[in-house]
């Protein structure tokens, strides 16, 4: 059933309400209610204060209403403070569903499979292994149509505080003892409170914000904009297991090509036997998971790759003298290959520079 109601008026949804009670009524239906607020996040509070005056909630242990809200909620802390202290006001917390629709990639939740299913990989997840964290989520589009939402997000708003930190949180937490929904929260929150706060020049020093070319005449976009369509931020968490290791986090439109990954570099090994010879060092072996589009591939990939060295066997002369790259693939029908050589756009050792690579190059830094 589809209508539509006024949220300003004081009997605005008592049409939608009192139809609503005749279809649970002649269908013998719980009142078991989602509200899904496909709304800025502007008008959340009077549309759930209009929800209650209308009677649309109910609340207790018998059957209640849910209400489901997307990113972003508010504008900043202040703002995203008042609207979810508005919004317990009328919902109980077990009735409130912020979501985060990124989650739903299949890649996603699969990084918990990754780690703690197999046992090659969770060992090496800690400071004593990883050199840095990259997480990148790059868009050959620009903004297209949604100049008006995002001239007031910008890809900060838009990204990192939602699906990026959601990323890191899943790539950082401790293994949780359950699979439970509130399980898994509460080890994403202890990672979220470890995070090192940016304040001062640390934000200067680990934080790039930057429009690309073109964006100013963008049709709804204000011809004097400061909003970034690129971020790039260099982050760390706080914690026994992640202490030291940088998380570069980088998102932004009208990238040079469409990219949604997660790669978690190796270090490298001591500069001895293989690793003398400073013109024939191997690189650092690497685990990535994620859907990316390079430019030697025809259609995106979903699945997770890693890279280690190993002899090659046409060089039996020189046995120890020339080592290729082995990448190990393993993609979404659980169909497994080996590819050789390749990087995937992940760079050759070392940590990468948090400055854009743009299609077209980039407008002065915003």
């Amino acid at each position: 059933m589809s209508g539509a109601a006024a949220i300003d008026g004081g009997q605005g949804l008592a049409p939608l309400g009192a139809r609503l009670d005749v279809i649970e009524h002649e269908r013998n239906l719980a009142p078991e209610r989602i509200y899904y607020l496909a709304l800025p996040s502007s008008l959340f509070v009077p549309t759930v204060k209009q929800l209650q005056r209308a009677r649309f909630v109910s609340r207790g242990d018998g059957p209640a209403a849910r209400l489901v809200v997307e990113k972003p909620i508010g504008a900043d802390l202040q703002t995203a403070c008042f609207i979810n202290d508005a919004i317990a006001e009328v919902f109980d917390e077990r009735q409130i569903y912020p979501i985060d629709h990124y989650l739903g990639k299949e890649t996603v939740p699969n990084l918990l499979v990754m780690r703690f299913a197999n046992s090659i990989f969770e060992p090496l997840f800690n400071q004593k292994y990883v050199d840095h964290v990259q997480i990148t989520v790059a868009e050959e589009e620009g903004v297209g149509t949604r100049a008006g939402y995002y001239e007031q997000a910008g890809a900060l708003r838009d990204m990192v505080q939602n699906h990026m930190l959601q990323l890191l949180s899943l790539v950082a937490m401790e293994p949780p003892h359950s699979l439970d929904a509130d399980v898994i929260r509460d080890e994403k929150l202890e990672i979220l409170q470890s995070l090192r706060p940016l304040t001062g020049e640390a934000i200067d020093a680990n934080v790039v914000r930057a429009q690309y070319a073109g964006y100013l005449t963008e049709e709804g976009v204000a011809p004097r904009s400061r909003t970034e369509t690129f971020v790039a931020l260099q982050v760390f968490v706080d914690n026994w297991r992640c202490s030291g290791v940088p998380f570069f986090l980088r998102t932004g439109k009208h990238l040079s090509q469409r990219a949604s990954e997660i790669c978690i570099q190796l270090k490298a090994v001591p500069p001895i036997l293989f690793n003398a010879d400073p013109a024939n060092r191997p690189t650092p072996g690497w685990a990535a998971t994620g859907d990316c589009q390079q430019a030697r591939i025809s259609s995106p990939c979903s699945g997770s790759r890693a890279r280690a060295s190993a002899q090659n066997p046409s060089l039996a002369v020189t046995p120890w003298r020339k080592l290729r790259q082995v990448e190990q693939v393993s993609g979404d029908r659980e169909q497994t290959q080996q590819r050789v050589g390749s990087t995937w756009g992940v760079p050759q050792g070392g940590r990468p520079h948090v400055a854009p690579d743009a299609r077209g190059g980039w407008a002065k830094p915003v």
